[in-house]
């Protein structure tokens, strides 16, 4: 547990130093902010934009406009931007074999996949959880007595997608050495998801529902019981993404 945490610490300096953790926050940040304003005002200004004498009827902007608008930003956006910036976190190290020395020291390879795994989660949590709650408060201050159905849910689906993606990030990384296949990986995770999807019995059950068709929980054209499915088999695919970049790390030579 000592050399988990101490691998874990130097992974988050390793962060700060090459401002990959600044980066991600504001990113997300940004998005926190854009996803209700862009909501809240963009009517307005594409009205003032029309030339004289044309008039439009836009609807009146709601809370699910910005709701829609941070669950398109997240997936279109934030992710593409965690996926790069996390997508060196092994294969780096093992191109430039930096790792040797640590584990000449005794540090064990599970230890350190798995605290390279914990720090990445743990950066996506925190920067996702920074940009939901930069929404959600100033969705309240635009739209205070609106309630949306099931947003803890739909939040959710969106965050363990990202774990999932992390998972093969890693698998990909272990398996190839380089960044690019780390990105291959969870490119060809996504095109297998989309494949399925054409296919009315695996259509509801692919993983990658939890990212694409979540916001029909706030809208309430899905019910949560719909998710349950896609919710068991993401658990299920990042555990053997784990347990298998764990055994092929293993047994990898550096």
């Amino acid at each position: 547990m000592n050399a988990y945490l101490a691998f874990l610490k130097k992974e988050f300096y390793d962060y700060l130093r090459s401002y990959k953790l600044f980066v991600l926050m504001m990113v997300f940040l940004a998005l926190g902010f854009l996803n209700p304003i862009s909501a809240r005002y963009l009517p307005e200004v594409a009205a003032s934009l029309l030339p004289d004498g044309i008039q439009i009827q836009l609807p009146q902007p709601e809370v699910m406009d910005s709701w829609a608008q941070f669950y398109k930003n997240i997936s279109q956006i934030g992710i593409i931007i965690l996926l790069i910036v996390f997508s060196t976190m092994i294969s780096n190290e093992l191109q430039k074999g930096t790792l040797i020395h640590l584990l000449t020291k005794g540090l064990s390879r599970t230890t350190i996949l798995l605290a390279k795994y914990s720090s990445a989660l743990l950066v996506w949590t925190c920067c996702y959880g920074i940009s939901f709650l930069v929404t959600y408060l100033y969705n309240f201050m635009f739209w205070p007595l609106t309630n949306v159905p099931h947003l803890l849910l739909g939040i959710f689906c969106i965050w363990l997608f990202g774990c999932l993606l992390l998972a093969l990030l890693l698998l990909g990384g272990v398996l190839t050495k380089t960044s690019i296949g780390s990105l291959l990986c969870t490119g060809g995770f996504f095109l297998i998801c989309m494949g399925m999807s054409l296919f009315p019995p695996l259509q509801e059950i692919q993983p990658a529902i939890l990212i694409t068709n979540s916001i029909s929980l706030l809208q309430g054209q899905s019910l949560p019981a719909d998710y349950l499915v896609p919710i068991l088999l993401a658990l299920l695919l990042i555990g053997i993404s784990l347990s298998s970049a764990v055994v092929i790390f293993r047994h990898q030579q550096l």
